[in-house]
């Protein structure tokens, strides 16, 4: 039987329940992706500067998080598609 003291459920759209808590790592990846000024967590294609490495394709994730305080001038090292390099490599890129 129903109960006369039950709460009414509202949905929104959206990613997640209603009151979850933000991602805490959006704002450092946000703020990394800023400092570098390179798309961190976007699909995007990029060209190396090597040569002999292929165009490579799909979402560039970090291999290994920058020292704190952020500083643009330190190495930062990236993954796509599970081929690691740095930013120094990055010969050109653009988002897909």
């Amino acid at each position: 039987m129903p109960s006369e003291h039950q709460e009414s459920f509202f949905f929104e759209q959206g990613s997640g329940p209603v009151g979850a808590p933000p991602d805490p790592l959006s704002d450092f990846f946000g703020d990394v992706a800023k400092a570098w000024n390179l798309p961190v967590g976007e699909s995007v294609r990029v060209r190396l500067s090597d040569p002999a490495l292929p165009e490579l394709t799909g979402t560039l994730k970090l291999a290994r998080p920058p020292d704190l305080p952020l500083d643009p001038r330190q190495v930062l090292h990236l993954c796509l598609n599970g081929i690691e390099f740095t930013h120094r490599e990055i010969a050109a890129w653009n988002l897909i």
